[in-house]
């Protein structure tokens, strides 16, 4: 899943995605939900406990290494535009848990600020549609 904008486009206060990825298959399958923050301000993502996810009141939080947060800015043309990625590990019941949630907060937390983010529908369908394609019934 990809450009999974919370809440949809925020030009004027930036935009936060949380999209969800599976590398491998099988038992060997892994998930990690990837966050990637757009602005003319900085967040700063931390790495360890920086992403918090509520799902109709049930609150899951996530850590990323060190290693799987990245930051780049651009400031050549006009306001300086930041760049912010990280990348959190995370179970297969936790995935299935946001996404039947019809109430689900997103809340990324980082040295300069916390964004926090409401689910729209087309956020809960994307994360269903992930559910439906790479987690069937039974698995992990």
């Amino acid at each position: 899943m990809s450009r999974n904008l919370v809440g949809g486009p925020q030009p004027v206060s930036g935009d936060l995605a949380l999209n969800v990825e599976k590398a491998g298959e099988g038992d060997s399958a892994r998930y990690e939900l990837f966050v990637h923050w757009t602005s003319n301000f900085r967040v700063d993502i931390k790495a360890g406990q920086s992403l918090i996810v509520s799902a109709d009141g049930r609150e899951f939080v996530f850590t990323a290494a060190k290693k799987d947060v990245r930051r780049d800015s651009s400031c050549d043309v006009g306001p300086c535009m930041y760049d912010e990625r990280a990348y959190y590990p995370a179970t297969a019941d936790q995935i299935r848990a946001i996404a039947s949630a019809s109430d689900v907060l997103v809340e990324i937390t980082g040295s300069k600020r916390t964004i926090q983010r409401q689910y729209t529908e087309t956020n809960t369908e994307n994360f269903r549609d992930f559910v439906r394609k790479y987690l069937p019934q039974g698995t992990g």
